[in-house]
């Protein structure tokens, strides 16, 4: 049998204290994830068998623990089970481990720091099309109205993110639009929430959403662009903030490639020294949403 520690058993009775003084329920959260709520402090066991792990970081203040009825390594010890709040990020680029790519990863790693949950979803790696105008998410037939009834690829992703608390877009720009796989998402993604029936939106979850551009051109030449796709999430999400990378750098080696339009001095200096720049902003974004998710006040 494992004994606890007197420092843990003092951070059970604070943990329970912590019930009195707010309240002990079941409950269902953001996420969907139901069970007994205990606090908003994190207290799990640690990654070494027959050792504990306590601590009130400022991360796990936005960490949701429930008591578990299971058992480490077949002890008789009290577990702790910890649920996080879930953001999807999706990748609009097929260029993997580029500009979109790397500006997304600093957004993942931003609400990562924050306490969430991520999962990262490429768009290229997906069978899927574009709406087709079935109009299936509206008919009386479908036993979930305003949910999308074509099932290709994408029909997970946009379950899973019916269920999430968090949604970051990234996509290029590509003639003045974003990127051919990110607008066939989008239209699945919005017009199945449309409702022609009298109310806003289908849609009845609580998303903060994000969006993150990279492009050729400087990037408040798309300024009035981006307010477009701001305003579209917001017809049914709550829209975070936009972070937009201008005059990226395309090819590791311009040589390569007919060119000349563009200085490969000045693109890799921007890639050196802006690009960065635009990472943490990416980074700061993200950890934004957590935080705003977590209903903490964040900073403008």
């Amino acid at each position: 049998m494992r004994y606890l520690s007197v420092q843990v058993c003092l951070d059970v009775i604070r943990l329970l204290i912590l019930d009195l003084v707010f309240f002990v329920s079941a409950c269902e959260l953001p996420g969907r994830r139901g069970g007994l709520l205990l606090a908003t402090f994190a207290f799990c066991p640690g990654q070494t068998p027959g050792t504990w792990k306590t601590g009130w970081t400022d991360v796990d203040l936005y960490r949701i623990i429930y008591l578990s009825k299971e058992t480490k390594d077949n002890s008789s010890a009290i577990t702790w089970e910890v649920y996080y709040m879930k953001i999807i990020a999706i990748n609009g680029s097929s260029r993997k481990n580029w500009n979109t790519h790397i500006l997304l990863n600093n957004a993942i790693e931003g609400a990562q720091k924050a306490g969430a949950e991520t999962e990262l979803i490429h768009l290229c790696d997906l069978n899927f099309k574009g709406c087709r105008s079935c109009f299936g998410c509206k008919s009386k037939a479908n036993p979930r109205p305003g949910h999308c009834v074509y099932g290709d690829e994408l029909k997970p992703v946009l379950d899973k993110i019916d269920e999430a608390d968090g949604l970051i877009l990234a996509s290029p720009i590509y003639l003045s639009e974003v990127s051919s796989a990110m607008r066939a998402f989008l239209e699945r993604l919005i017009f199945q929430y449309s409702n022609f029936d009298g109310q806003d939106t289908y849609f009845t979850g609580t998303l903060k959403t994000a969006f993150l551009y990279t492009m050729n051109a400087p990037s408040h030449f798309y300024e009035e662009f981006f307010k477009k796709y701001e305003k579209m999430l917001g017809w049914d999400f709550d829209y975070i903030g936009t972070v937009a990378s201008g005059e990226t750098q395309q090819h590791a080696d311009y040589s390569q490639y007919y060119f000349s339009t563009f200085d490969e001095t000045e693109r890799k200096e921007r890639r050196k020294n802006i690009f960065p720049l635009d990472c943490q902003k990416a980074f700061d974004l993200g950890e934004k949403m957590a935080r705003a998710i977590a209903g903490e006040p964040t900073k403008q």
